[in-house]
């Protein structure tokens, strides 16, 4: 099972790199763990043109299902 608080990263295309992260560090403004916290999925499919956006939150991405399908 892989849990995580909001999302996924661009920047980690498979679950096994989770494990390379350090992930005993302050979390960092921006980079793969910022973006574990703090991405977003997407239901409407539209939005996205090349499967990652801007997140209108101002950290991490969106991301659609498709990328959750890759990433699975």
């Amino acid at each position: 099972m892989f849990c995580i608080h909001a999302g996924l990263s661009p920047d980690v295309p498979t679950i096994d790199q989770v494990n390379v992260i350090d992930r005993r560090i302050e979390v960092p403004a921006v980079g793969p763990l910022a973006d574990l916290l703090w991405s977003d999925p997407e239901p409407k499919q539209e939005v996205l043109t090349q499967g990652w956006g801007p997140n209108p939150r101002g950290a991490g991405y969106i991301f659609g299902e498709n990328i959750v399908d890759e990433v699975n």
